[in-house]
């Protein structure tokens, strides 16, 4: 279900990042990520606890419903930070682009390694229902957190210019110059970025 509502309305939704407000879209995008997953989680939970076989039918309907919003709110928030904030704030220079994509990355791997073990913990310890209500209240703890730190960043005249169109009194960066001895075609140019060896393995 998941899979089906990203590929029928993730470009009509995705396409609305261009054509609103550079922070405003993230936000809302964080919002509904966070609340569908909660949502997701506390229905999964009354649904442990509850039990009823009259209401199975619809408190599934209303997970998997929740878990699409959070996965499209994802897709959404995924393509207004990593794409278009990481490419306005780079200017697009390719060095740049790479090392600030390598550190979401970074950021992104390990909350998916931690959190299924934190989890996994936490049902062994306690209870599934103790599982998913953790899992709720740490997704609406982490809204704010988001929130400020993207509130800190746009606050600052420089990127907030270049996140709405363009800084016209900046000084413009300078190219990042080629790797070099890159002869040999893409697969030699992809194989000489720094960093690519720790990445291959975070990600095995």
């Amino acid at each position: 279900a998941m899979m089906l509502t990203q590929a029928f309305l993730g470009a009509k939704i995705c396409s609305l990042v261009d054509r609103t407000h550079p922070l405003h879209t993230p936000l809302v995008a964080l919002a509904g990520q966070q609340c569908g997953i909660a949502l997701s989680a506390l229905l999964a939970a009354w649904f442990l606890t509850a039990g009823a076989a009259d209401s199975a039918t619809w408190g599934a309907a209303c997970v998997i419903g929740c878990t699409c919003l959070a996965k499209l709110s994802a897709l959404v928030s995924k393509v207004s930070v990593e794409n278009h904030w990481a490419v306005a704030l780079t200017s697009g220079v390719r060095g740049d682009l790479a090392q600030l994509n390598g550190q979401l990355r970074r950021i992104d791997l390990t909350c998916k390694i931690l959190a299924p073990g934190v989890v996994g913990l936490i049902m062994s310890v306690y209870s599934p229902v103790a599982a998913a209500a953790a899992v709720a209240l740490c997704n609406l703890l982490a809204w704010p957190i988001e929130a400020a730190c993207l509130w800190a960043v746009y606050r600052d005249s420089w990127c907030r210019a270049k996140l709405e169109g363009g800084a016209p009194n900046a000084t413009p960066m300078t190219p990042a110059s080629p790797p070099a001895n890159v002869g040999g075609g893409a697969w030699k140019l992809y194989f000489s970025q720094v960093g690519l060896w720790r990445s291959a393995f975070a990600l095995s």
